[in-house]
């Protein structure tokens, strides 16, 4: 066997041609051989087994595929991390933080993701960023199935400065948004709106300062014999309809049931 005490001199030497092992016969380093480097006939290892750490110095480290054609992992000095699937980068840090290519799947074991600041004085947020005229949007998924989205408008469906919270893969202005909120502050809801008045004790209550204008207006935009006007309905805690203040021919009047007998109040 090739020996490197019998073969080179203690100042060193020069070796012309290649070095073979034998499987699991291994290249031993350090006085107490602490790194090993062999193959084992299936498998090959570089192997630190002392103390202390094993380190690989470069300013530029790849790691690619046995045939040297595709990128698996990239280490800059003083600049980004990169890594790849089927060569193709997925994974990237910056001088801000790192980016990801496509999706991020999160498998929390308790079943929560938590934001933190980093500082205690500072905020904590999440930045959901769109190019220009194109919707940014929070989906919410149970078993794969989108039930809930939550998001900004674009230029194609609704305002780009609205927001919107719809049903489903919803795109704003598709028909199937359930509230929409304009940037001048006006929400509109695709159905009902229940108030309990937990708070005040008041079930509802529209507050308004004007002196000039209405605090609170009906507006009904067909006639329809007796509906001809706007009106409050009445109904009871079973949701039967009870009854109606409406100002059908500019009279105000109590539609005590629902065959339309009234009293009128001029």
């Amino acid at each position: 066997a090739w020996d490197v005490a019998t073969s080179l001199s203690n100042s060193g030497g020069t070796v012309t041609g290649d070095i073979t092992f034998s499987d699991n016969t291994k290249l031993k380093l350090g006085t107490g051989e602490d790194l090993e480097i062999y193959h084992d006939g299936s498998n090959s290892f570089i192997k630190d087994t002392g103390t202390g750490s094993l380190k690989v110095c470069s300013n530029s480290l790849s790691f690619r595929n046995a045939a040297d054609s595709e990128d698996i992992a990239l280490f800059l000095e003083d600049g980004r991390t990169e890594l790849y699937y089927d060569n193709v980068k997925k994974f990237e840090t910056t001088s801000t933080g790192a980016k990801i290519t496509k999706h991020l799947e999160i498998a929390a074991d308790d079943g929560g993701i938590d934001l933190t600041a980093v500082a205690s004085n500072d905020n904590a947020y999440l930045d959901i960023d769109a190019n220009a005229n194109r919707r940014s949007s929070l989906r919410f998924k149970s078993a794969g199935t989108i039930k809930w989205t939550i998001g900004r408008g674009d230029s194609d469906e609704l305002s780009e400065n609205s927001f919107f919270i719809g049903t489903g893969n919803s795109g704003g202005g598709d028909g199937n948004e359930k509230l929409t909120i304009t940037d001048a502050g006006n929400a509109t809801f695709a159905g009902s709106v229940a108030l309990n008045g937990a708070t005040t004790g008041i079930p509802l209550h529209v507050y308004g300062s004007s002196d000039t204008a209405p605090i609170l207006a009906f507006t009904r935009s067909t006639a329809h014999g007796d509906w001809q006007g706007a009106g409050i309905g009445m109904v009871d805690e079973g949701g039967t309809y009870k009854g109606a203040l409406t100002n059908q021919h500019k009279t105000y009047r109590h539609l005590s049931n629902t065959s339309h007998t009234y009293t009128s109040y001029s």
